[in-house]
């Protein structure tokens, strides 16, 4: 059976007027649109380093097509929160123009206790737009707690002091990490133009906790025909930090380079052969004076006894 146009505007409206009680039965409405913020926030830093005043800056850009004037920024840690906030929290701006930013900024300080944790902070905006009516504005930044990581290094000895050129050279310190987290990563070498490098020369020592003085020692040769004098040379101490960041330490010593120095020791081929050799001869000589003298010995021994059964038959 066909529904004339009447009776099908009849039900429309009827089916209008069910869904309308529906509605205001259940108080379930349909969901806003979310709030189009005319502020764009920008923050410089959202990881904050444990044990240190971190210095964050903000930019709050005005995205819409007319001046704010009278803005208020407000910055709001959870009350739960460990952060500090250790300067201001509150900026006010008489007006900014359209399409322009301001910025400002603040030092959040993180204990070692909040390392690993994350904290949401509300950065609320309060201002008017052509002097008719306020808005607000609230922004949620997120922020994450990492470990620092302070590597130093101290106890730096070159020996011997001086050397010779050809010669080897040992270079020693002691590392400690004066931070909060563990370095990772950890690998240390020799630099410098008066080193040839040996596989002496560098090491890998892998983690170095907080608190934790780790000796090192590397080894290089000086370079043949380096000229007397004193010669800059780097320990390039490499690593991670708790936030997986490469880190270098570069920690500076000298080695002294003379043409008469003593006790420099040449690890080249040639000077180890010349060594052996020398030393398999010196071995040779000593054992020929060693022997003569025995056998000097004996024929002087056997002439006194010739010599003494003579004068007994002449008697």
């Amino acid at each position: 059976m066909r529904l004339s146009v009447g009776e099908k505007m009849n039900k429309l409206l009827a089916l209008a007027l069910c869904l309308l009680v529906v509605v205001l039965g259940t108080g379930v409405l349909p969901a806003r649109a979310a709030q189009a913020f005319n502020f764009v926030v920008t923050v410089s830093e959202q990881n904050l380093t444990a044990g240190s005043r971190n210095k964050i800056g903000f930019t709050l850009f005005n995205n819409s097509e007319k001046e704010v004037t009278g803005l208020d920024a407000k910055l709001a840690l959870p009350a739960t929160s460990s952060l500090v906030i250790m300067t201001d929290n509150w900026w006010r701006f008489s007006k900014v123009a359209s399409e322009s930013p301001v910025s400002f900024s603040t030092e959040i300080y993180a204990p070692a206790s909040s390392i690993g944790s994350t904290y949401q902070a509300t950065l609320t905006l309060t201002y008017n737009i052509s002097d008719t009516h306020k808005l607000t504005e609230d922004h949620a930044l997120g922020f994450v707690v990492y470990g620092r990581v302070e590597m130093t290094a101290y106890g730096v000895t070159v020996d011997p002091t001086p050397t010779a050129a050809g010669g080897n050279v040992t270079v020693s310190a002691t590392l400690q990490n004066k931070g909060n987290a563990a370095a990772t990563y950890v690998n240390v070498t020799l630099r410098g133009g008066s080193l040839s490098l040996r596989p002496e020369s560098t090491t890998y020592i892998g983690t170095i906790d907080p608190n934790s003085p780790t000796p090192l020692s590397l080894t290089a040769n000086i370079l043949d025909g380096m000229s007397n004098g004193t010669y800059p040379v780097t320990i390039v101490v490499s690593y991670k930090d708790a936030q997986s960041r490469d880190l270098e330490l570069l920690v500076p010593a000298t080695v002294v380079v003379e043409s008469s120095a003593t006790g420099a020791t040449v690890q080249t081929g040639q000077t180890i052969g010349l060594r052996a050799f020398l030393t398999q001869s010196w071995l040779i000589t000593i054992g020929g004076v060693v022997v003569a003298a025995v056998v000097v010995a004996v024929l002087f021994y056997r002439r006194r006894r010739s010599t003494g059964r003579a004068l007994r038959l002449g008697t």
